[in-house]
């Protein structure tokens, strides 16, 4: 919308307000068919989001700078993700799901092997490209397991294509978290979800075939490389795999252990606050376990993290179908996966969307053995 808005005349100078008016427009239009489908345990919770939020600034004036540069963000982009979570039903947005993960697949195809080939010089174009661009990385993510679920939900060769091209976007983008997400859906897919004839036999096939990609894997980097640098893509992976240090943690082990020993040395029953590691000059923890103890201290943090995997537990033991079962493993990936080696969940817009999708099985699964014991006893 911003490339259509900038190109229009007038309009183009209000750019931030017309997306903000589109955005609580279509929200308000959408109200009359939303508020009927939540409860006041849904308020509750997000209120009490807000509530917490609002007593940091009260207990923790050392983060007031981080509180207010994230309030917007926080309290109006990331906290309300639970009510997509609370309604929002793979089974029938599915075929617009994967519409959409195609759609954004092309795009930043697009964007990232022509547009951006055609900056104003060769160096501008190195820069965006060479650059470990994990803000994009974990943009396309979400659509590239989408497509990958749709083609090994039922193949197609579009869907498988998108799909290896989505992949080898995101291993040019040249941070590994993305890939590592990606890894753990697809093998866990395929493995545990897909049911075929013969299924043994191919899963067994490919395993081999992982195996060897693994035996072989400074033959195919060095092929991918030739290839990434013929197309100026990033090939810091590759790279890293030629060099055998893939699984180096990159100096992140450090920062867990220097905010637990920041946290030893302060307050350990009620934490740092929220953001409370940047004012050690840390911006998150790459560790979402770490991040709760920052946050919430030892007890609390660890009493939030043991209601969460409750919940997520009910959450899948409540599913209806497999799909809702893939849907949930796709939004455990793409948060939870990904707060174990980046971002933090207070930004992490579909970690609170998985929290909202486990509680709406939840509530539809009370909500049918309620009315299955209602009817037995009426009889």
């Amino acid at each position: 919308m911003r490339g259509i808005i900038n190109h229009l005349p007038v309009i183009s100078d209000y750019t931030e307000e017309s997306e903000i008016v589109l955005v609580v427009s279509i929200v308000l239009l959408s109200l009359p068919a939303l508020l009927s489908r939540f409860t006041i345990a849904d308020y509750s919770f997000y209120f009490g989001c807000l509530f917490v939020y609002g007593l940091n600034f009260l207990f923790y004036p050392e983060n007031f700078d981080p509180l207010c540069e994230y309030a917007f963000t926080c309290l109006l982009v990331v906290f309300p993700c639970y009510f997509i979570g609370r309604i929002i039903e793979p089974e029938v947005f599915f075929v617009v799901f994967v519409w959409l993960a195609g759609i954004c697949i092309v795009m930043d195809l697009f964007y990232f092997l022509y547009f951006v080939q055609s900056a104003k010089s060769l160096k501008d174009a190195k820069e965006i490209l060479t650059y470990d661009n994990m803000f994009a990385a974990y943009q396309l993510l979400p659509h590239v397991l989408i497509m990958a679920w749709s083609a090994m939900r039922k193949f197609n060769l579009v869907t498988l294509v998108l799909t290896i091209l989505g992949v080898l976007l995101l291993l040019s983008f040249g941070s590994r978290g993305p890939l590592a997400c990606a890894g753990v859906f697809i093998i866990v897919y395929f493995f545990f979800f897909m049911k075929f004839r013969h299924s043994e036999y191919v899963k067994a096939c490919l395993a081999g075939v992982g195996v060897l990609m693994f035996l072989f894997q400074k033959q195919i980097a060095l092929f991918l490389k030739v290839i990434f640098d013929d197309m100026s893509l990033s090939t810091r992976i590759i790279d890293r795999i030629l060099g055998g240090g893939l699984s180096h943690d990159t100096g992140r082990s450090w920062l867990t252990d220097r905010l637990y020993g920041i946290l030893d040395h302060n307050d350990s029953f009620f934490g740092l606050g929220m953001f409370g590691s940047q004012r050690y000059g840390i911006i998150y923890s790459h560790s979402f376990v770490c991040d709760l103890h920052v946050t919430f201290g030892y007890y609390i943090g660890t009493l939030i993290l043991i209601v969460l995997v409750l919940i997520l537990a009910a959450g899948v033991w409540t599913c209806r179908s497999k799909m809702d079962m893939a849907f949930i493993l796709l939004l455990f990936c793409t948060s939870v996966v990904k707060l174990f080696v980046s971002s933090t969940f207070l930004l992490e817009p579909l970690f609170f969307l998985l929290i909202g999708y486990c509680i709406a099985n939840i509530a539809r699964y009370e909500k049918n053995n309620d009315s299955l014991w209602n009817t037995s006893g009426s009889h």
